[in-house]
């Protein structure tokens, strides 16, 4: 059906209609969600040849997905200049974009003002069933933002806002978030019962919602809890399900991370052949992705290997460690 999606939203844009734009925007959420990344730039390019509040939206997001953080930054501050101060939907939205562009550049509290902000505003305005569903979003933002800065209490609190909203307005996608970011809480926490029963929750609706990369993030996930519970055996199954869904829809980089943690869990289990094995991997996958920090860790991570468990490689060891600061400094201080 794809095909002839994209064909009645550019038919529409063509005609210059006067809901091209926001056909455009619902468009490129569900093309977003899904990974088409091509096809959302394209729509994107020609919503903006439309004008208005939609298309200098689209213009910020694009660039947002692209990494230019401050550059999308400015975009949503031009959007809110023009809205002025008067409570709205649009308003509403460019604050809490402001906010993804702060987060993503590591300004929590920025990130957390602008978050607040935003909802501030949502409640201000009709509670249509698609205001309910922005305030669910902005609740995930800000526990994510919160979780990350330490503060479990109000972060867990933000996740259970959202999760009611979300089951409020029969939003199962966001259900699946909520539900995922709660494991992570718990995960963080070393609650690892409840973070396990959480992304299975959050594993099982993606399944059914048929999102491949999302099952992939869960696999991975609940890889990570039986990792830190030291079940080695079911730590290496959900990480291997996670890089063959991975590698099925070409994503190198999510695939070279999770070759990493099975290196991990066999060096745990004591397999440190198997281990080196799943670290080269993970080297030379990195390197075809272009994600130099996963290479840099894997290179360490394979030098320490060697070093506590061959003496007879120490150079080799030394060299590998040596490749992986030279990789560290020249990625950004904030990355490294």
């Amino acid at each position: 059906e794809l095909p002839n999606l994209l064909y009645a939203v550019k038919g529409a844009l063509a005609a210059k209609t006067d809901n091209a734009v926001e056909f455009v925007d619902n468009v490129n959420k569900f093309l977003k969600n899904f990974g088409l990344n091509r096809d959302r730039a394209d729509l994107t390019q020609q919503a903006q040849q439309i004008g208005g509040y939609l298309a200098l939206s689209n213009k910020g997001e694009h660039l947002y997905s692209q990494g230019q953080y401050q550059a999308a930054a400015q975009v949503f501050n031009e959007i809110l200049t023009s809205l002025g101060e008067q409570s709205s939907y649009e308003r509403c939205r460019a604050l809490g974009q402001l906010g993804e562009c702060f987060k993503s550049q590591g300004q929590a509290e920025q990130a957390i003002a602008h978050y607040r902000q935003s909802l501030t505003v949502a409640k201000q305005l009709e509670q249509s069933k698609y205001v309910k569903r922005a305030k669910g979003i902005l609740h995930s933002y800000l526990a994510d933002v919160l979780r990350d800065k330490g503060d479990f209490e109000e972060a867990r609190k933000a996740s259970e806002a959202a999760l009611l909203i979300d089951e409020e307005v029969g939003d199962f996608r966001g259900v699946a978030v909520d539900k995922g970011q709660l494991g992570t809480l718990a995960l963080f926490q070393n609650n690892l019962q409840e973070a396990a029963e959480r992304y299975r929750e959050a594993l099982a609706i993606f399944q059914r919602l048929n999102e491949p990369e999302s099952e992939a993030v869960f696999h991975h996930q609940l890889g990570r809890v039986y990792e830190e519970a030291q079940q080695w055996n079911a730590a290496e199954q959900a990480y291997r399900e996670s890089a063959r869904i991975n590698e099925s829809q070409g994503n190198l980089v999510c695939v070279a991370q999770t070759w990493n943690q099975l290196a991990l869990v066999n060096k745990g289990a004591g397999k440190f052949e198997a281990a080196e094995a799943w670290y080269r991997k993970a080297i030379e996958g990195g390197k075809t992705a272009g994600d130099w920090l996963t290479v840099a860790k894997a290179l360490n991570n394979l030098a320490d290997l060697l070093q506590k468990n061959y003496p007879h490689r120490l150079p080799e060891a030394r060299q590998l460690a040596e490749e992986a600061l030279a990789i560290r400094k020249t990625l950004e201080p904030a990355v490294s």
